[in-house]
């Protein structure tokens, strides 16, 4: 799908949170990712990326966000944190992978396992199971390096109640 850049937001540790808006979303679940394709010095690039946004506000929002880190030799990632604009079109292939809540599979109380930028999947399967009262508990154990780069931290505190629990694991922290 065509998407536009709508907004971008600095978050904790130098990430981004990139936010896309799309005339049509299609069906995706919490905890899947999409993929970015724009053209960069002339050279198409793909990558994957873990979908931030919980999919009924997505949908209601026509929205679909990610953050993203720069890798020093990640090429798409370095762009998208340095160079990408407001207005710019990428293209999107939403929903994919099978990284989600599944009953069929899953037990009712989810331990999550997280460090850095790699928090991203599980905040859409917390905003899923806090805006849609799932029957899930999730617990997220989340390493960063300092207190100052846990990202999302505000969002995490909001989602914090008796279904969502998240224990942080500081490595700098004396």
């Amino acid at each position: 799908i065509k998407a536009t850049v709508e907004s971008i937001v600095e978050e904790a540790g130098g990430a981004k949170r990139i936010i896309f808006h799309a005339e049509e979303l299609p069906y995706f679940r919490s905890g899947t990712f999409l993929t970015i394709s724009i053209a960069i010095d002339g050279k198409p690039i793909t990558r994957p990326y873990s979908i931030v946004s919980e999919p009924n506000k997505a949908y209601a929002e026509k929205n679909v966000e990610i953050i993203v880190k720069k890798k020093e030799k990640g090429f798409l990632s370095k762009y998208l944190v340095e160079k990408l604009q407001v207005g710019e079109e990428v293209l999107l292939e939403v929903g994919l992978g099978e990284f989600h809540p599944n009953p069929f599979r899953d037990k009712k109380h989810l331990v999550a396992l997280a460090g850095g930028v790699g928090i991203t999947p599980f905040l859409s399967i917390a905003h899923d199971i806090v805006d849609n009262d799932l029957d899930y508990d999730l617990t997220i154990l989340y390493g960063s390096l300092t207190q100052d780069s846990i990202i999302a931290k505000k969002e995490l505190e909001a989602l914090s109640s008796d279904k969502i629990k998240v224990i942080h694991v500081i490595s700098n922290d004396p």
